[in-house]
């Protein structure tokens, strides 16, 4: 089927209806399926060597059954998979949004919005895994971001085959390169045409967020060979400063990018759940920092003309003076509005300092008063003075002067 059409039926049973994508290795079309009347995609492949239905191999299918008993909310599910006229073709979850290729186009990404794409990308992949399904092309054109921010990983089932066809000619000559992956984001094991397993995705997803927080790929060159030796011979860039990445994220990064297999990541879910954890951390930052009335964020998705998902936008309202709420805990006390103790209070002061100012036989009416407790709160600083405990020491302080007078008399 070298021209698909609108009027074309894959399979006897998929109408195609538009052709929503191109690519050097076919078409995206959206499509309607015939016997079970719900909308799907479908992906044709006309690309790369063997990519024919007399050379569909075994394990491609083998591996797509597989793939289709992923259910997971991060990844795309895939309804069937064929060949028609000599064409592999893919039927999946038709799902709207942007691709992340598009969404990283305005540009890199914040630390949280890394995280968010970055830990459903490992969450769709740790269940991949947990079905035996390596993707082996983890890279930003299968990553689908839909307009509500939920993560959709494509083409499992489908990437590793087309993958292990594809070979690269090298600029300036006719020498071609076999591997498998997509150069800037396969693993150093996949550039080396070397067997791909779970940890080559954890590489790729690696790369994946190197690129949401810088705006570009870890090794860069001119041509595939010297990204192969680079990858070969060369440890992975840190992130650099202006990622704005926390040093847990950078750590977690160098570890996925590491060169060889076994000092990666042992698995994707424990990946997850590092970035859950950061992200759940962020989130309580952005919290904290909106009680206290400094930045507030407010980030909005939009997706631009051309079907791209533009950068995060993000609004500072201004800084606000701290309200006191209810039940304020000891270390934020509201001052109490003003107690009809206080009055009485103002006169027991007074009475005392009078009586304080007497002296009978060279002894004062009143002893030294007892200095307040270390911590109870006095003065302007906040706290409210404590007049109930004042009125009271008065109290008991003009009944001993009574009594100092009654006995300095009867003793005179």
């Amino acid at each position: 089927m070298s021209g698909a059409d609108a009027e074309h039926v894959v399979a006897d049973r998929y109408r195609l209806l538009t052709r929503i994508g191109r690519g050097g290795m076919g078409e995206v079309w959206s499509g309607r399926d015939l016997r079970l009347h719900r909308d799907v995609a479908v992906k044709i492949f006309h690309g790369g060597p063997g990519a024919t239905a007399s050379s569909l191999p075994g394990w491609l299918r083998r591996e797509g059954i597989a793939a289709a008993q992923i259910v997971h909310p991060n990844v795309a599910v895939l309804y069937d998979q064929g060949a028609h006229q000599d064409q592999i073709f893919l039927v999946m979850e038709l799902v709207s949004g942007a691709t992340l290729a598009d969404v990283m186009r305005g540009g890199r990404l914040s630390v949280r919005d890394t995280l968010k794409i970055g830990s459903q990308v490992a969450e769709a992949l740790a269940a991949a895994h947990a079905a035996r399904v390596v993707h082996r092309d983890i890279k930003p054109q299968n990553v689908l971001v839909t307009p509500d921010g939920t993560v959709k990983v494509v083409d499992f089932g489908i990437a590793g085959f087309l993958a292990d066809t594809r070979s690269w000619s090298l600029g300036g000559s006719s020498a071609t390169v076999k591997g498998s992956g997509t150069p800037d984001y396969a693993a150093p094991e996949q550039v080396m045409g070397n067997n791909a397993d779970a940890r080559s995705d954890l590489y790729s997803l690696g790369t994946l967020l190197y690129a949401m927080l810088t705006g570009e790929v870890p090794f860069q060159a001119a041509n595939f060979l010297d990204v192969m030796r680079q990858k070969a011979t060369e440890d992975a860039p840190p992130l650099p400063p202006g990622s704005g990445a926390p040093r847990e994220l950078a750590e977690l990064v160098a570890e996925l990018l590491a060169r060889e297999p076994e000092r990666r990541p042992t698995a994707a879910r424990q990946v997850a759940a590092r970035l859950r954890a950061m992200l759940e951390r962020s989130g309580r930052s952005e919290a904290e920092v909106e009680v206290q009335g400094s930045t507030s964020l407010d980030e909005t998705l939009r997706v631009g003309e051309a079907g791209g998902a533009k950068a995060l936008l993000t609004e500072t309202g201004p800084e606000t003076p701290p309200v006191w709420g209810p039940g304020p805990s000891k270390d934020q006390v509201a001052p109490p509005e003003p107690s009809a103790w206080e009055p009485l209070a103002a006169t027991g002061a007074t009475v005392l300092s009078a009586l304080a100012a007497v002296e009978v036989r060279g002894r004062s009416l009143l002893p030294s008063p007892a200095p307040l407790p270390s911590g109870e709160p006095v003065g302007e600083s906040g706290y409210p003075f404590p007049w109930r405990s004042v009125l009271i020491r008065a109290l008991l302080l003009l009944v001993a002067a009574a009594v100092t007078l009654v006995v300095v008399f009867a003793t005179g």
